[in-house]
């Protein structure tokens, strides 16, 4: 494969472009560094890797996103423009190439969350996280209370991706007596998960809530927080 590689590379054919993106599926991480080199030196470079979200592949499609974001800003024109275009296609990895992308891509994602297809909404919010900006959290807040399932649990991904940076606006959010026990619920799940930064000593007060589940996700997280160094 490598000597495979090598040749490829060095054709400016249209079939060959394609053929090094059809090897993306290529477990060896060196020969799969290789094919990104060769890709990245293509003028079609951009063009090859988003047509790379057409494969049937999750593979293909989720190392075109790694790639696709190692290549900056650059790639959100047209990535948010592939998304608007291809309503019927599975959008995740693409919608995850714009949360990898920083605060532009977030700016450009949280902008097309509010035309996606239902089947793809979840996908984008937790993508979403990906910025690591925590400025989003009242939106994620805002989701936790869905009737959907899957919006709720798309919310609770995407402020676990937040890491350190979101237990101070959970924290905050849980001193507020508006919140439904939903959004209680799912925001002691995001401090289990984010137990190496949490303090344990603020959970307390959560040990004597009305509602039995949000005790014991109180006491889960109690634990984790304990396991601390």
């Amino acid at each position: 494969k490598e000597t495979m590689v090598r040749d490829l590379s060095q054709s400016s054919e249209d079939k060959s472009g394609k053929i090094l993106v059809h090897l993306l599926d290529e477990e060896t991480d060196l020969i799969k560094r290789d094919i990104a080199m060769a890709i990245k030196r293509r003028p079609d470079c951009i063009e090859l890797l988003i047509d790379a979200f057409d494969s049937s592949f999750w593979t293909i499609k989720k190392s075109a996103a790694f790639f696709l974001a190692s290549l900056g800003e650059k790639v959100i024109s047209p990535v948010s423009a592939y998304i608007k275009n291809h309503p019927d296609q599975d959008l995740f990895w693409p919608l995850e190439t714009l949360g990898m992308l920083g605060s532009k891509g977030g700016v450009a994602l949280k902008n097309l969350l509010k035309k996606l297809p239902a089947k793809d909404l979840g996908a984008g919010i937790s993508a979403l996280g990906n910025t690591g900006d925590a400025s989003y959290f009242p939106f994620f807040l805002s989701f936790l209370k869905d009737p959907c399932w899957q919006f709720r649990k798309a919310a609770f991904k995407a402020i676990s991706r937040l890491g350190k940076r979101g237990v101070a606006p959970i924290f905050t959010a849980l001193k507020n007596r508006k919140l439904v026990d939903d959004q209680i619920f799912w925001l002691l799940k995001c401090l289990n998960e984010l137990s190496p930064y949490v303090n344990g000593k603020e959970i307390l007060p959560l040990l004597e809530h009305g509602e039995e589940e949000i005790r014991l996700q109180a006491v889960r997280v109690m634990g984790m927080c304990q396991k601390n160094p």
